[in-house]
């Protein structure tokens, strides 16, 4: 009898170590299949992890890593504003993206010219909610740039993709005219970390219309080096 329970606690211990294994495994976004290769698993959400993302050049160009951060709020490099080591490279026309938290002191509140804030007439619940947005990546020494987007030359219609970052959830309503331009937020949810924030534009109307999400966006959307 006590070697059949001794056999039972073996077999409890050996079944919550391989639970533990397994959802370190889930939650860093990589795992091992066995055979010694590392598997790399794209993760949109506390950290940012993208992995083997075709990269198009526009004017064949080769860059091969973005030390500088381009957006709206920000300028400067990378390791200035995100903890952690980021990192963004592209080897053989394949894109590597891995960023963890924004500095807290870079977070700001929706406002002015970042993504038109509650200032400007939208509202945000929580009012209180910051963020962190990247409109894109440049090479400093040439001013190369890599930007996600999707541009249809036949219907005018273009569409941005952001990369943001939230401290918490936030929902997102209302519409700004600006000297007869309009940027449109209807019920835009952003989760707490990374999000994609996507705008397009239609010049028949001359209206941004914003959503988001945590899935990569279609394969309409191409990530792009130019200058």
């Amino acid at each position: 009898m006590k070697n059949l329970f001794r056999l039972l606690g073996v077999i409890a211990m050996v079944v919550v170590i391989g639970f533990f294994i397994t959802a370190c495994s889930d939650s860093g976004g990589s795992s091992n299949n066995g055979d010694g290769d590392d598997i790399k698993v794209d993760i949109v959400g506390a950290t940012l992890r993208l992995y083997d993302k075709e990269v198009t050049y526009i004017d064949q160009t080769t860059i091969t890593s973005f030390g500088n951060l381009l957006s709206s709020t920000v300028d400067g490099p990378i390791s200035d504003y995100i903890t952690g080591t980021p990192k963004v490279e592209i080897n053989n026309s394949k894109l590597t993206i891995e960023l963890d938290q924004p500095k807290p002191e870079n977070m700001l509140i929706f406002s002015g010219d970042d993504i038109y804030g509650i200032d400007m007439g939208i509202t945000a619940t929580p009012a209180d909610a910051k963020c962190f947005n990247i409109g894109g990546f440049y090479e400093e020494d040439t001013w190369y740039i890599l930007q996600y987007f999707y541009n249809d030359t036949v219907s005018g219609m273009r569409w941005n993709v952001r990369l943001i970052y939230m401290e918490k959830d936030v929902i997102l309503n209302g519409t700004i005219d600006v000297a007869g331009t309009y940027w449109t937020y209807d019920n835009v949810s952003l989760k707490q970390g990374w999000n994609y924030l996507i705008w397009s534009y239609d010049n028949t109307t001359n209206t941004f219309t914003y959503t988001a999400t945590r899935t990569e966006p279609s394969s309409i959307y191409k990530w792009y080096v130019y200058h």
